[in-house]
């Protein structure tokens, strides 16, 4: 006695030519929404003393330098760039996720969370900066793009995306 081994799509096949009659497809499986894509997405942590970024959630990396997480890959190699500019003296006042609650006639509405926040110091960009990093354009939903303009709006702030 042979197995037959056929892929789901020759089984259909082979049902219709035996049976004369369609046979319904499988339910397709429903798009991820933005909160799955994050629950689903690879995290990151980042020592702040070497540089190092770590793919599994570490406590320390070298002798009790702290421990950044980052939401992906691009947040975590912008952050690596950030702290060496802030060594290097181009910026200063570096925070990771500093939240903007966005009050509007005394009710509050959202709370925005950038992904940093800085003071350049160089001439042509001196002042406050706040950043907010996406991977690609299929990254910013609307809902993401109305906070960042609240936040803007209320708060008086430019946010650039990287």
């Amino acid at each position: 006695m042979s197995i037959l081994r056929m892929t789901a799509e020759q089984a259909q096949a082979h049902q219709k030519r035996v049976r004369g009659a369609p046979v319904a497809a499988a339910p397709s499986k429903p798009a991820f929404t933005m909160i799955e894509g994050f629950a689903r997405a690879r995290h990151w942590w980042v020592c702040l003393r070497c540089l190092t970024a770590h793919a599994k959630k570490i406590a320390t990396c070298c002798a009790d330098a702290p421990v950044q997480h980052c939401a992906s890959g691009a947040e975590a190699n912008r952050l690596r760039e950030l702290v060496l500019l802030q060594r290097a003296g181009q910026i200063r006042s570096l925070r990771c996720q500093p939240e903007y609650e966005c009050i509007v006639n005394g009710i509050r509405v959202c709370t925005y969370r950038a992904d940093f926040a800085y003071i350049a110091c160089g001439p042509e960009d001196y002042g406050d900066v706040v950043e907010d990093v996406k991977g690609s354009k299929k990254h910013q939903d609307r809902a993401s793009a109305l906070r960042r303009r609240l936040a803007e709006v209320t708060h008086a702030i430019v946010v650039r995306l990287v």
